[in-house]
């Protein structure tokens, strides 16, 4: 027989830059989570709806992943990485526009790469 944990939980925690954003919902949001270390650690969510709730976050792609993240936190003890990834840009192209990028503000090069 299994241990039962909770699943399908929204998670709590500060809000991008502390700034309250409760009601706000997203999509094409990619999350993802690291559960453990080494080979298939990191879970990625099939789902992108992300909603910021009073006390944390919740939607389709965090209660996809909440499951895991409990579950890592009742057999390791430690809280697993969370990534969100807000606009489905990797790291390799934030590198390519930042290096290329000597000044300006940040909503200039969003219209530069056509981004929202």
């Amino acid at each position: 027989m299994n241990e039962t944990y909770p699943a399908l939980t929204p998670l709590t925690g500060q809000h991008p830059g502390g700034e309250p954003l409760p009601g706000v919902s997203l999509y094409d949001v990619s999350v993802e989570t690291r559960v453990s270390k080494g080979k298939g650690g990191v879970r990625q969510s099939d789902r992108s709806g992300f909603l910021f709730t009073h006390k944390g976050y919740s939607g389709p792609g965090f209660l996809d992943l909440s499951h895991y993240a409990v579950m890592g936190m009742e057999r390791n003890g430690v809280k697993p990485k969370l990534t969100v990834n807000w606009i489905g840009k990797d790291v390799a192209f934030w590198e390519g526009v930042l290096k290329s990028t000597t000044k300006g503000l940040v909503p200039n090069l969003f219209k530069s790469e056509n981004l929202k």
